[in-house]
């Protein structure tokens, strides 16, 4: 590879790899090989390599993660956040093939902030309801949901029939529901979360805790999904 003044060897490099992930060779979230294999592919120092992947990253194609190598930036697939708010019909507008997969279904102790929000005594009994959102076959999130006793005891064993929360709450009567308030933040990941999810540790979630209400306005679940930052986003509105 010839270098020219108006043209430095790093960036014919860059240009390369970048060729290289536009062309389908590595896929988002795919670690791209080392830099010294990088350097031998294309007859150049590591110093050129590092050169052209620093101007990857700053492009937002590439994510070098020290200790751990360089990654394909996720593609940040964009979810509408509004009161009619439903996965599915979020990737049917996106044209994105997705799946709910359940960790589990079970009744437990509600804590403080659960309790309160669900209106039961300290302690009292709520079904809990775990889902792994997967999108092209990648995780991306997780949902925690719960749902009030005694109007709903039992909902746990229709969550292991269909993992649509429409469809569960549909089978109690709830013809209908709509989310009352939504409220964003972030936070690192667990380390069950992080191997849920196939992320490190180091980057953050973005959680979203949520009250949906039927039509009547009586509560129907309490919640919250909690996405990688790097894949999912929010439109508001």
């Amino acid at each position: 590879m010839v270098r020219c003044n108006d043209n430095p060897l790093w960036r014919g490099v860059s240009k390369l790899i970048a060729a290289s992930i536009e062309a389908g060779e590595y896929q988002p979230g795919d670690q791209l090989p080392p830099e010294s294999q990088l350097a031998r592919n294309h007859g150049v120092s590591r110093f050129t390599v590092r050169q052209a992947l620093a101007s990857l990253e700053a492009a937002g194609v590439v994510l070098i993660e020290q200790g751990r190598g360089t990654f394909v930036r996720n593609r940040v697939i964009a979810f509408s956040l509004d009161s009619r708010t439903r996965l599915s019909a979020n990737l049917t507008m996106l044209g994105l093939p997705g799946a709910r997969r359940l960790i589990s279904a079970e009744t437990v102790p509600a804590d403080g902030e659960t309790a309160r929000t669900l209106g039961l005594a300290p302690g009292g009994d709520c079904v809990q309801v775990r889902l792994l959102i997967e999108i092209e076959g990648r995780p991306v999130g997780l949902v925690s949901d719960h749902f009030p006793t005694p109007r709903f005891a039992g909902i746990d064993r229709v969550f292991h029939q269909t993992t649509s929360p429409t469809e569960a709450l549909q089978a109690f009567g709830v013809r209908d529901y709509r989310r009352v308030t939504t409220r964003l933040q972030s936070r690192l990941p667990s380390v069950a979360e992080a191997r849920l999810l196939g992320m490190p540790r180091t980057h953050p979630l973005i959680v979203a805790v949520k009250q949906d209400v039927d039509p009547e306005g009586h509560l129907v679940s309490f919640g919250c999904s909690a996405f990688c930052a790097d894949r999912v986003g929010f439109v508001v509105g």
